[in-house]
């Protein structure tokens, strides 16, 4: 009967439930869209069915599996669905909050659609679930391993030919200069309206090295290979910034907020 009220007699039904309460009665409810389990019952011994356009509402395609990270792709499928949490039902259709480089050099599609089975891509590509959020990564900044100047990072990295290189699957460390000036390191997304663009002129709003500082936060330009404590520690010709160049920024900032 619920089958038959949603297609008969109601334009907007797309999704109903029913309700077997042995003390209540039985009872249908009529939606316009499929709603996470949680949202639509508050007895789940007592629901029998709840189905989406002749197909279960709950349990259509698999969660997906989060990663976290500050350089993590994830999913977002509108207000009414977190795919983290709950399965999918057909027609569902999620966008990836950002788009980047990936460290498994994946194509991240435009777009996901639960097809009642599989999540599918934009190209029509079955996409696992468990591998659908993805690492980013930024471009290789090098950090010269000298007297002044300690690197931590989170994987922890070992230097070579005089640097440690901070990249693929490094995207979390702390520079220490002189055993006191600590400047965090952070491999993140870039969003459009941030200083990055104002910083260094390009379109590409994928990820990029943020740096902080006295509790000031802000990009690299997107060119920059070489972050050091002093001077002459980065090799030649090399786009670098060095701690009195973090300092600057820094104070630029904050003298723009008191401005403000």
């Amino acid at each position: 009967k619920c089958a038959s009220l949603c297609h008969m007699n109601h334009e907007d039904c797309t999704a109903y439930f029913y309700n077997n309460d042995k003390e209540k009665g039985s009872t249908c409810t009529l939606m316009n869209a499929c709603l996470p389990e949680d949202q639509i019952y508050t007895d789940q011994n007592n629901i029998t069915a709840y189905y989406h356009r002749g197909r279960q509402c709950i349990g259509d395609c698999d969660e997906a599996v989060f990663v976290p990270g500050s350089a993590a792709v994830h999913w977002d499928c509108g207000s009414n669905w977190n795919i983290y949490q709950n399965k999918a039902p057909d027609s569902t259709v999620c966008k990836p909050v950002h788009r980047c480089e990936t460290t498994d050099s994946s194509v991240i599609p435009k777009s996901i659609t639960c097809n009642g089975t599989h999540w599918l891509s934009d190209n029509q590509a079955i996409m696992d679930p468990k591998h659908l959020d993805k690492q980013c990564v930024c471009s290789i900044l090098k950090v010269p391993t000298t007297s002044d100047t300690y690197v931590f990072c989170d994987p922890d990295i070992e230097s070579s030919a005089g640097f440690w290189e901070l990249g693929k699957n490094v995207t979390s460390c702390r520079m220490v200069c002189d055993g006191e000036d600590l400047i965090p390191v952070q491999c993140t997304f870039v969003e459009e309206d941030s200083l990055y663009l104002k910083i260094d002129s390009n379109e590409d709003t994928g990820t990029s090295w943020f740096l902080t500082y006295e509790g000031e936060t802000f990009p690299m330009p997107k060119e920059t290979k070489c972050l050091s404590c002093s001077d002459e520690n980065c090799e030649d010709g090399s786009r670098s910034m060095t701690r009195n160049d973090v300092k600057y920024i820094s104070w630029l900032l904050k003298a723009s907020r008191l401005q403000n």
